[in-house]
């Protein structure tokens, strides 16, 4: 609404010269009795001059009795007017006047700047994600030619942030990071954020978080209980496995590939006091989860009901691959066999298996339930069981026509204690 009194010579600009914003500007106001002040503000507040750093009510000199109540650009004393404040007012025969306004930079919203300055003036790129005191954008094609000025803008109008990025290219699919370069604000991408009661450090430029994702982490972890056994086999730096910890004194198996993110995940074991409860890993999610398995039932030699003492939950949270590593589970108890534990086929005390994925289908339970079950190796008469005992979860729109789910299941027993041949 308060682009367009924004001066045209700031169209096209691509750095930021602030004295192009100042502006005055004549607005329309209402001489109202000082007792009737508070209620126009309160009732009628849609209807008012409502910009950052700027009063809608203003002292008169001289006057005591009345103050002058600044209207909306679009407000108009005509009879037939629509704005309800303007009916009060001529019901009241509380004189309108014009009042001179001197507008500066600091006035003005990011989109308000930014609509002015831009070539589209129906669009203005202002969303961002906030990573500490780094703002992520993603900005189109189109933007490019702008994109320091809009840097710039969102580091002015955002008083938390300190460091603007652009991302650059798609997710690396080996450690989840992705190229990025420094629009506005310092070179610093070393952030300190907080979630779910825990601090997390890292260096953004090398890891993946995604603060978007703290729904799905809180999620995940609540499906925990007190002390269960977490096996975490893309840790990333830590989102799932350092609340698990700290918050329900799980104990917790965190791995990933990353040296980065292993590094920042052994920092923030640390910063949040839970190394006698995390044991960090850094090596390919394969090779973790049958280590895992095999190391947890040896350390504990606990057997219940003919199965060892084995994780409760184990999370995958690498979408782009995570269900292609569902092929490592099979034979992580091939010591035992069917006829030794007197359990059914769906093991009540087999791990839950929560899985993140891509999907493009528009089928997509039945997508990610085919692509697991192939991973998982399951026979045809094998896999109705498992249909059964799934659930997916819808996460959230990655793409126009890509979603982020989460299929979770208890590991089949069939697969766990499956003989591995030797070839």
């Amino acid at each position: 609404m308060f682009a367009n009194l924004i001066p045209t010579s700031c169209r096209g600009i691509k750095t930021i010269d602030r004295e192009l914003f100042k502006v005055k500007i004549d607005v329309r106001a209402i001489k109202v009795p000082v007792k009737h002040i508070g209620s126009i503000q309160k009732q009628y507040r849609d209807e008012l001059f409502n910009i950052p750093r700027q009063k809608n009510v203003i002292e008169i000199d001289g006057e005591k009795e009345y103050k002058l109540v600044l209207l909306r650009p679009d407000c108009e004393n005509t009879e037939n007017s629509s704005n309800e404040v303007c009916k009060l007012a001529e019901k009241e025969k509380w004189a309108f006047e014009n009042h001179e306004l001197v507008l500066n930079y600091e006035h003005w919203s990011a989109e308000d700047v930014l609509k002015a300055i831009l070539p589209n003036p129906d669009e203005a790129p202002t969303s961002y994600e906030q990573i500490g005191h780094i703002a992520h954008m993603n900005l189109r094609d189109e933007y490019l030619p702008y994109k320091n000025i809009i840097g710039e803008v969102i580091l002015d109008k955002s008083p938390t942030i300190k460091t603007v990025v652009n991302k650059l290219d798609t997710i690396d699919s080996t450690y989840r990071n992705f190229k990025m370069e420094v629009l506005a604000g310092e070179p610093n991408l070393v952030a300190i954020v907080r979630e779910s009661g825990c601090r997390f450090k890292f260096d953004f430029s090398k890891v993946y978080w995604n603060s978007r994702l703290q729904n799905e982490h809180e999620r995940i972890i609540s499906l925990f209980k007190k002390k269960e056994y977490i096996c975490d086999v893309m840790a990333g730096v830590g989102p799932f496995s350092i609340p698990a910890a700290r918050n329900k004194q799980c104990t917790v198996w965190a791995n990933d590939l990353n040296p980065s993110s292993y590094s920042s995940l052994v920092e923030n074991i640390k910063l949040n006091k839970i190394s006698n409860l995390v044991t960090p890993f850094n090596i390919d999610g394969r090779e973790f989860i049958k280590m895992a398995f095999a190391k947890l039932a040896l350390e504990k030699k606990q057997v219940v009901d003919g199965i060892p003492k084995t994780f409760d939950h184990v999370v995958m949270n690498l979408p782009a691959t995570a269900i292609e590593f569902l092929d490592a589970f099979s034979g992580v108890l091939s010591e035992y066999s069917q006829e030794s534990i007197n359990i059914n086929e769906i093991n009540p005390n087999m791990p839950t298996i929560h899985v993140h994925c891509f999907t493009k289908s528009e089928t997509p339970e039945t997508d990610i339930l085919t692509r697991a079950s192939n991973a998982l190796g399951l026979h045809e008469n094998e896999f109705p069981e498992f249909e059964k005992s799934a659930k997916a979860v819808y996460v959230r729109k990655v793409a126009p026509n890509k979603d982020m789910y989460c299929l979770s299941f208890p590991l089949p027993l069939c697969i766990a204690i499956r003989k591995q041949h030797s070839e």
